[in-house]
């Protein structure tokens, strides 16, 4: 939830979704448009309108949903409302080397689950970068879903919502440090969104380190 990396977690599925499942030959290709729409909507109020793997800001016209478990590998997860996920396009049409999220994984299997317990504790940033470190599995953040994608997009993003955060800070404690319970404070009003600010996980990550959470 999310550059991610946050968990995710999982409300209860559409009805539209549990109803459709039981007839005869159902696929999510040939899902009814007003079903795909009642799981599009679930989806961002899951994930706070923010991409499950890039984190930034996307809503009900500009984004895809997401097979974790690829359709054409595990065709019976292919209506499993745990397997799909609200993403951004992730510049579909671009050259590779500028594809990021699933329409770079396409049918790659990730290693990793985006709704185990506090997987945001198992990633960290590199404030002056940007970058994602996440050391377990560094080679799919950076090959498969092109998360430290080497144009710097994403990167310069992540950087730009932490510095506005901390001259946000800065300002609000002018002429001292901010307390613990401050930051706390601001961490719980981010974490709380019902749509979260995008690019918040490198927020989210500054905050719970400089509290020593």
């Amino acid at each position: 939830m999310n550059s991610k990396m946050l968990q995710i977690k999982k409300n209860l599925e559409p009805d539209s979704l549990t109803v459709y499942r039981l007839t005869e030959n159902a696929n999510f290709s040939d899902c009814p448009p007003d079903v795909k729409i009642e799981i599009k909507k679930s989806l961002l109020e899951n994930q706070k309108y923010i991409c499950a793997y890039c984190m930034q800001r996307i809503s009900l016209d500009d984004m895809k949903v997401e097979h974790f478990l690829p359709q054409s590998l595990y065709p019976n997860d292919d209506l499993n409302y745990q397997n799909l996920f609200a993403v951004c396009n992730g510049n579909e049409g671009s050259k590779p080397d500028r594809q990021t999220c699933d329409t770079k994984k396409g049918n790659s299997i990730l290693p990793f689950s985006l709704i185990i317990p506090n997987l945001e504790c198992l990633v960290r940033y590199r404030p002056a970068t940007g970058e994602i470190v996440f050391a377990e599995y560094q080679q799919e953040i950076n090959s498969i879903l092109n998360l430290n994608d080497s144009k710097g997009y994403l990167m310069e993003n992540r950087k730009s919502a932490l510095r506005a955060l901390q001259l946000k800070i800065e300002r609000k404690y002018r002429n001292r440090r901010a307390s613990k319970p401050e930051l706390v404070k601001i961490l719980n009003t981010i974490e709380s969104q019902p749509k979260m600010s995008p690019f918040a996980g490198i927020m989210i990550w500054y905050l719970r380190d400089r509290c020593n959470l």
